[in-house]
């Protein structure tokens, strides 16, 4: 899985820390440039299917912390079909 693309291009945190979104490593981040409808979209070189999702957040109850998501799937980057979407609990303000 490569991070390829963000909402927050030519940004100091995307150019020094998209591939940190992938490395499976808890304690390195990337961080978006604001707090609304921001993306990381990933090439997994070819199809794949999924039977679950992990994202790990910031910190508990920290506000930087998503509060809604969506995943979605492309086969051609042009295309999306949404495949999981819903309200981060954890996050300040929606519990």
């Amino acid at each position: 899985m490569t991070p390829v693309d963000s909402s927050s291009k030519g940004t100091w945190w995307t150019d020094q820390h998209l591939r940190d979104t992938a490395d499976d490593n808890q304690w390195s981040t990337w961080q978006s440039v604001t707090a609304k409808d921001e993306f990381v979209a990933y090439d997994f070189g070819q199809g794949r299917t999924f039977d679950h999702l992990v994202v790990t957040i910031f910190a508990h109850s920290d506000s930087r912390n998503a509060h809604g998501y969506r995943f979605e799937v492309s086969d051609d980057r042009t295309t999306w079909r949404t495949i999981l979407a819903g309200q981060n609990p954890d996050s300040p303000g929606h519990r």
